[in-house]
């Protein structure tokens, strides 16, 4: 998966910044990202980082399924010379292509990074310090409520199963709760 990055579903890929914004969504009721350095979910620098991972994999994953001609959106050796072309990298004292997914990496990481730390902060400083008060949902096997809140006992389990944050999604509709 490093050396042929999914551009869609990877980690750091275009569905993680989906999960940020949908999870400050969520949490603080805004579809703004501009809102978010102000809510104290994302710096200034983090917002600025996102937005510029998320307009060049948006560049890299259009690229790709033009010249496939349908969905692409794994970034195989065989595309990533051509593509390394396209976006201007040359080579000089390293490789064209080794800078352009040197460039795929970087923003990959900093949307990895940025994800796990505003999925940290926007879990409620409360429920840290009092996991033990949370409640299994039954219906739901893997959530907890806590404060009328859906959420996850641990939030790295959402590494091994992303579908919890569809299911708690869904769970709070249901409930009416966040």
């Amino acid at each position: 998966f490093l050396l042929e990055p999914d551009l869609k579903n990877g980690r750091g890929g275009l569905r993680d910044l989906d999960v940020v914004f949908w999870a400050t969504r969520a949490a603080h009721r805004s579809a703004d990202l501009d809102d978010l350095p102000g809510l104290g979910v994302l710096s200034h620098r983090e917002l600025a980082g996102l937005r510029a991972a998320d307009e060049h994999l948006w560049r890299i994953r259009q690229a790709r399924h033009r010249r496939a001609g349908r969905r692409a959106d794994r970034l195989g050796f065989e595309e990533q010379e051509e593509l390394a072309q396209a976006f201007g990298f040359q080579d000089a004292a390293t490789l064209g292509v080794e800078q352009f997914m040197h460039t795929v990496y970087r923003h990959a990481r900093a949307v990895a990074t940025t994800t796990d730390a505003v999925l940290e902060r926007l879990v409620p400083e409360t429920a840290r310090r009092v996991s033990h008060l949370m409640e299994p949902l039954p219906e739901a096997p893997g959530l907890v409520l806590f404060e009328d809140r859906v959420s996850v006992r641990d939030p790295t389990v959402l590494e091994r199963q992303p579908e919890l944050l569809v299911r708690a999604f869904r769970v709070a509709a249901i409930r009416g709760s966040s």
